[in-house]
């Protein structure tokens, strides 16, 4: 190198690179930075409303879990998503695909095997 020449220093360009402060901070800037991004998607979320708004709840989830553990268990699958006498789907007619069917079919295997009288048809609409 000859006198008078300065060498320039690269490092002062990386310091403008986001990506090398991001990881040269280490685990709590990007926990920093993470953590902001989610608290921002949860405020933009609840801004709008959701699809139950403004309408009471029709009978609760539990109810309703209830209620398909007994259709899948008493009739027939080729009836649990059909209206019928025994099946009235205005009232949590089973709405999920089969293979939810399928898990409150097991479920509900489970449940009869210990207390039986729980899901045999009707009871979950006893209230």
């Amino acid at each position: 190198m000859g006198k008078g020449k300065k060498v320039t220093d690269t490092t002062s360009d990386v310091d403008d690179d986001y990506w090398w402060w991001l990881v040269s901070k280490g685990t709590a800037a990007t926990f920093i930075i993470v953590g902001s991004f989610a608290l921002l998607v949860c405020v933009a979320v609840s801004l709008h409303l959701y699809s139950g708004a403004a309408k009471p709840p029709k009978f609760g989830d539990y109810k309703a879990q209830r209620h398909w553990m007994e259709i899948t268990i008493n009739l027939p699958i080729k009836e649990w998503y059909r209206n019928s006498t025994r099946n009235n789907l205005s009232y949590w007619g089973l709405n999920y695909s089969p293979l939810t069917a399928y898990q409150n079919f097991l479920y509900g295997l489970f449940l009869r095997f210990f207390h039986p009288d729980s899901v045999s048809l009707f009871t979950s609409r006893e209230n």
